[in-house]
């Protein structure tokens, strides 16, 4: 049995590329979520999934969900990758709003934020909830909306291997490397 396989899914590359990363600091294989059928993933014994955040939701949840009754003998993580920072009630409502089932450990990493690069749906929506944020008072903003407006149209990039400090330390923890 292999030792772990890392799956992501990314819709903008910031996944991608922490995937990468991850495959390489801890030696697991590294595919595209979406190629899970195609995988003999009871040949791996540790499961990590890479996946950006969206409006709120998650875009692996779905196949996650669907296939947790076949994956959930496996260690399971999920690195939840997003443009905001780190607040680990988002990160407990992400779980809620996603119904990750509480025995998969779940991380979160910041990504990327380029508006040039999204989709016109995406962009508009972003450019919406720019607008939104802005008109709002001082002490109503919740951290990721003054990130979001301190960010604003601008180009950024918040990819670092710091970020997947606290994963492999639970794998080192877990004895899953």
């Amino acid at each position: 049995m292999q030792k772990g396989i890392i799956l992501y899914q990314s819709k903008y590359g910031a996944s991608e590329q922490y995937a990468h990363m991850l495959s390489k600091r801890c030696g697991y294989a590294c595919a595209k979520l979406k190629d899970h059928a195609s995988l003999d993933l009871d040949s791996y014994h540790t499961l990590i999934i890479v996946s950006g955040v969206y409006a709120g939701g998650m875009a692996g949840s779905s196949i996650l969900r669907k296939q947790y009754a076949k994956w959930k003998h496996h260690p399971i993580l999920l690195l939840a990758v997003g443009a905001s920072p780190y607040d680990e009630s988002a990160l407990a409502q992400l779980r809620k709003q996603t119904h990750l089932p509480e025995d998969i450990a779940l991380f979160y990493a910041r990504g990327t934020w380029n508006l040039k690069n999204m989709t016109l749906v995406d962009r508009s929506l972003c450019k919406l909830l720019l607008k939104t944020v802005h008109r709002k008072k001082d002490e109503a903003t919740e951290p990721w909306m003054r990130a979001l407006l301190e960010t604003g149209e601008k180009e950024a990039s918040w990819i670092s291997e710091c970020y997947l400090e606290k994963l492999l330390k639970h794998l080192k923890e877990h004895s899953l490397l």
